[in-house]
């Protein structure tokens, strides 16, 4: 899963559980990785960690946030082009920080005195092609996993019933497949409906991944 190795994790666990008066924090937003790394029992690291799950940026904040960024670089964003961070992010604060990254780096390129909508989107189309880790979460999932989830980034919000005829499953199935998704952070569920917590990875799958 990790680019380093699981002989590294194990390496480092066997020195972890003899630290005397030590703290270790692990923290990030892949939420599969994460996952795998602190909760799965073949992981290295499993039962080694409190777990906390910590909420996005709220609206007020990724607004407050983005535009202190950027001005301290001497640059100015649009509110249109404001929004459209917040509507993709959703707050999630490494997707915020990519997006904004990379609209700088076009932005210096083309000498652009401030971020514009369509500077956005060409920021985000960049994002989307320098994510490996969502490659990863997707690609540990079983293949019925993925069919499920492929079908959700391109439906959503669906109900079981919708997605079991669309894939030729049997509901108590459908249910039971998405409801492991909502368990490993990609899901959410409301009014009996599934959909995607992070829009980042449904588009990256809508934009490899075709539904069956």
């Amino acid at each position: 899963l990790l680019d380093f190795g699981e002989p590294f994790l194990w390496a480092l666990r066997a020195r972890l559980q003899h630290h005397k008066n030590t703290v270790y924090f692990v923290a990030g937003s892949s939420v599969g990785t994460v996952n795998y790394l602190l909760s799965e029992k073949k992981s290295p690291l499993y039962n080694l960690f409190l777990l906390r799950d910590l909420a996005p940026f709220t609206v007020s904040q990724t607004r407050d946030f983005v535009k202190k960024r950027f001005a301290t670089v001497k640059l100015e964003i649009a509110d249109d082009a404001l929004d459209k961070i917040i509507s993709i992010t959703n707050g999630i604060p490494f997707y915020v920080q990519l997006i904004g990254l990379n609209a700088y780096f076009i932005a210096l390129h083309k000498k652009a005195k401030n971020i514009s909508s369509p500077l956005v989107e060409e920021a985000y189309a960049l994002s989307l092609k320098s994510l490996p880790q969502l490659e990863k979460d997707f690609g540990k999932l079983s293949s019925s996993e993925q069919q499920v989830i492929v079908a959700v980034a391109h439906s959503q919000p669906v109900k079981p019933s919708e997605l079991s005829k669309r894939l030729g499953l049997k509901q108590p199935n459908a249910i039971r497949e998405l409801n492991k998704l909502i368990s490993f952070g990609y899901l959410t569920k409301k009014d009996h409906k599934y959909f995607f917590q992070d829009n980042v990875f449904s588009d990256w799958i809508k934009a490899r991944h075709s539904p069956a």
